[in-house]
Parts: C-alpha cells; structure tokens; sequence
C-alpha cells in the first residue's frame, strides 16, 4: 500500500472528475437534553486547498424559520468548518433554551 499523495492527485486529474475529496476526520457530540448523535464528516480536496463538511443533522430549534445551514460548503481549514458547523448548532440551541424552550430530538432535521 502506497502513500503516495501525487499518485492520488493523478487518478482523479481525469477529464470529467470533479469535486475529488478524501475523509479526513469524523466529529461526533451530543446537545444537552438531546440524547441523539449530531456526526461531522471533514472532507479534503484532493486536486485542491479546500475543506468540506457534511452533517447527519441540522438544528431547527423552536423559533428558527429553516434549518441552521453553515453558510460556507467549502473552508480553508477543518478548524474553520468545525467551527461554523458547531456554532450553527450551539447559536440556535442557546437561543430556544434562553426562550424557555426544552431541548429535544425534534430539534434536529436529517441531514445526509
């Protein structure tokens, strides 16, 4: 098995491919109150300097309109995509729980 990064680079530098990406990590947490698993998928860019992520659950808390939707797909750092995922999460939360509203799995609308 070979970690050669450039070989990788050259399979997907096809006419047609787009969009290659790689897992790089897998985030996974709870929201107080709410027993259900909210998973992060952090992609790289293989042909490219970006960052991905993808979520199993968007927060739609009571008082929200749509769904928490990171505002960015792509980002310059799994820091930065971490970051903007967890916030839109924990923004919406702190607002419904300040409004007097109970945390609960309804709370989450599926994602990927």
């Amino acid at each position: 098995m070979s970690g050669d990064g450039a070989g990788v680079e050259r399979i997907f530098a096809q006419p047609g491919i787009l969009g290659a990406r790689k897992l790089v990590a897998e985030y996974d947490f709870r929201l107080e109150g709410i027993p259900t698993h909210i998973r992060i998928w952090i992609y790289a860019g293989i042909n490219a300097d970006w960052v991905e992520a993808d979520q199993n659950y968007y927060l739609q808390a009571p008082g929200m309109k749509e769904p928490a939707v990171p505002e960015s797909p792509r980002y310059a750092s799994t820091e930065e995509a971490l970051r903007e995922v967890v916030a839109s999460f924990t923004e919406g939360y702190e607002k419904a729980r300040e409004a007097g509203h109970t945390p609960g799995s309804d709370w989450l609308m599926p994602g990927y």
